[in-house]
């Protein structure tokens, strides 16, 4: 079992996947959780993503303007993963993955804050490693995300992201002990709160099978390129390039099919039967550690990172592989991950009723 390192938590221009070094595809920085915003660049004027210079008040609400609202994001994921933001072509905005070993890492709740001063105080470790960053802060979220432990919180701002977007996560596995993705998506007005286990909710096996390093060395893991590149002498294919595959779907030419043959549902499965799935409350209270998630207990309500009862612990189903499909947070096959998970920030943001 392998967890996501933790940063303070991080404003994306959202990026999905996460190290403590971001990296948005057009060459801009993301902040870490303490601001706003960042950089993000988009290659026009105006910073708006859509590549024209003005768009003079003439997007109508909810079709390709600018969120009209900050999304608050808490999420973990068992082993690795990255989170970002963009298009339905490509991801436009992206914080390196990262990958953990151990329950701390991923399923306990960090060390609540007021001030920075707080995380120093409880810091576990000398001053400048790695439970111990020097950058060790107290984020929005009222929690010391940068300690490692649990959930990551982020926020995405509102003029980074359009209302046809999507939320990505890319997320893998080592196969051993368990595996899941879980989290929240909150509209800053208070109107939504969308989880893990909604309908919404997209997933694209890519078959190129990445697994976190061995324990000791996952602190260098960034987890699959956003791009085409060569890692540790090995050349792979980029995420936005396995995006552009995933959208082809089951007519993809040979030798550019992904695993799943496209994008699948909760309720919409590929031809072989293949789909996401979302674990029951009741079947988690019976895998080890998904009950000590941080917000499982009642006295994590009012933690900052706390990821709320309703969402539901989502995986790829492969129907030829396992027969019961909750045995795929806890099997040992391998099917077919690194997985690119994706919601429209749409359904984040949509007025209620």
């Amino acid at each position: 079992m392998t967890a996501t390192i933790r940063q303070p938590f991080f404003v994306l221009a959202l990026a999905f996947v996460l190290t403590a070094w971001a990296c948005n595809c057009d060459s801009s920085t993301g902040s870490n959780g303490d601001t706003k915003g960042g950089d993000a660049s988009d290659g026009d004027a105006n910073g708006d993503g859509d590549g024209d210079d003005d768009d003079g008040g003439k997007k109508p609400p909810g079709t390709d303007g600018p969120l009209t609202t900050e999304i608050h994001v808490v999420i973990t994921i068992d082993n690795g993963y990255g989170f970002g933001y963009g298009s339905a072509d490509r991801i436009n905005h992206y914080f390196e993955g990262q990958a953990d070993h151990g329950a701390a890492g991923i399923f306990y709740c960090s060390t609540p804050c007021e001030s920075d001063a707080d995380c120093l105080a409880a810091c576990e470790g000398p001053p400048g490693t790695a439970n111990c960053p020097e950058d060790l802060a107290c984020d929005e979220f009222g929690t010391c995300n940068h300690d490692r432990r649990g959930p990551e919180t982020y926020i995405v701002p509102a003029d980074a992201a359009r209302t046809n977007d999507y939320l990505y996560v890319i997320a893998w596995s080592d196969e051993a002990g368990t595996q899941g993705f879980i989290g929240q998506f909150k509209d800053d007005r208070g109107w939504n709160r969308i989880y893990t286990g909604h309908g919404a909710w997209e997933v694209c096996a890519t078959g190129d099978n990445y697994d976190p390093p061995p324990q000791g060395a996952h602190l260098d893991d960034t987890g699959p390129p956003l791009e085409d590149a060569v890692l540790d002498g090995v050349a792979r294919i980029g995420i936005n390039e396995w995006i552009r595959r995933c959208n082809l779907g089951p007519d993809a030419p040979e030798g550019e099919k992904t695993y799943s043959e496209g994008w699948v549902s909760i309720d919409e499965a590929n031809s072989r039967g293949h789909r996401l799935h979302a674990l029951s409350h009741e079947a988690e209270a019976g895998i080890a550690n998904f009950p000590n998630l941080c917000g499982r207990q009642p006295e994590d309500a009012d933690r900052g990172d706390a990821i709320d009862p309703d969402a539901r612990w989502l995986w790829y189903y492969d129907a030829e592989k396992i027969t019961n499909p909750d045995s795929i947070f806890t099997s040992s096959e391998y099917l077919g991950d690194f997985y690119i998970f994706r919601l429209p920030t749409r359904v984040v943001i949509a007025p209620p009723g």
